[in-house]
């Protein structure tokens, strides 16, 4: 009995004991999080800066740079273009967030979406930026992970160009999916489609029309 009394006491303290470093190992864990995440955040938002300067630098000869939860090209110290989130359902989950590019005169320039699809090996985080008519003004890779040499095909020029002036209904027909790069290549496709999507439904859910 005196032997199972000191067995279970033991294994009472070994349980104990790893209950207290698990407990110390969450806590630290999270106090990292709590402390990087506005890094990250940040971080992603100069990933999502970058992308917009290339899609649109050849237009406006300047950089967007980041300003709050929006992006800013400046000049002589003052806003000409402004690059915001708007509010709005999206009927695809792959879709993060609209942006409207304005002047300052609040003449919209464009649209952007920021869409995720899941490629083959994790989410491919897209900048896709749409004209006043709804076809394609770009679309950039803001980061993936998928297998070099293969997979990265998808972000290369030579197949995101291919998007460049596409409406909704020829980005599927006129778009061919790359060979051997099939499961990033296709989620890339669907993205730029449903980001023509969203934009034409918000277009007509503010009273304009799109083609």
């Amino acid at each position: 009995m005196n032997e199972k009394n000191s067995n279970f006491k033991e294994i009472a303290s070994i349980a104990l004991k790893l209950l207290v470093i698990c407990s110390i190992v969450a806590t630290i864990v999270a106090s990292v999080n709590f402390i990087t995440k506005d890094k990250i955040k940040y971080n992603e938002k100069l990933n999502t800066a970058e992308a917009l300067t290339g899609i649109y630098y050849n237009d406006y000869n300047n950089s967007f740079t980041v300003s709050d939860d929006s992006f800013v090209i400046t000049e002589n110290d003052k806003v000409v273009l402004t690059c915001s989130q708007e509010n709005f359902n999206f009927s695809s989950k792959d879709v993060k967030a609209l942006y409207i590019l304005k002047d300052a005169d609040s003449k919209i320039h464009g649209y952007c979406v920021s869409v995720q699809p899941m490629g083959f090996k994790d989410y491919i985080k897209m900048l896709v930026a749409v004209n006043p008519d709804c076809t394609v003004k770009g679309v950039e890779i803001v980061s993936m992970s998928e297998t070099s040499g293969i997979g990265t095909k998808a972000k290369e020029p030579s197949f995101l160009n291919k998007f460049k002036s596409l409406g909704y209904t020829q980005v599927k027909s006129e778009v061919d999916i790359i060979s051997g790069a099939t499961k990033t290549s296709k989620p890339v496709i669907d993205a730029v489609s449903a980001s023509l999507y969203e934009v034409s439904e918000y277009i007509h859910y503010i009273g304009g029309e799109s083609t």
